[in-house]
Parts: C-alpha cells; structure tokens; sequence
C-alpha cells in the first residue's frame, strides 16, 4: 500500500482530489470511445491529462 500512502500524502486538498477522480475516468473512457471516434478519444486524452495536471500537487 506504499504507492496509495504517497497519493494520500501528496493529493490531500478537496480541488486536488476532485479534479483527479474527474481525470481517471475520463482518460479510461478515451480508451472505449477510441473504438468510434478516434478524434474525441483523443480530446478525451488531451482532457484528462490537462485536468490531472491542473490538479497535480507543487
């Protein structure tokens, strides 16, 4: 459980844990969607990267 203690540590601000439990869907759903649009899959990518960025710890 080594690798959730950092995730708990390093993400422990409400704006920070939302944006990531909006990312991970998102990027895992890319992976679906790429089986009929290869284009929003790859929106859905690019969008799930940005977000999971924006809420990255400093």
């Amino acid at each position: 459980m080594g690798l959730y203690s950092h995730y708990d540590g390093a993400h422990n601000h409400p704006v920070n844990r939302a944006l990531h439990m909006i990312a991970i869907p998102v990027g895992f759903s890319s992976v679906v969607v790429v089986w009929w649009h290869w284009i929003v899959a790859l929106l859905l990518i690019h969008t799930a990267f940005a977000l999971a960025w924006l809420g990255s710890p400093d």
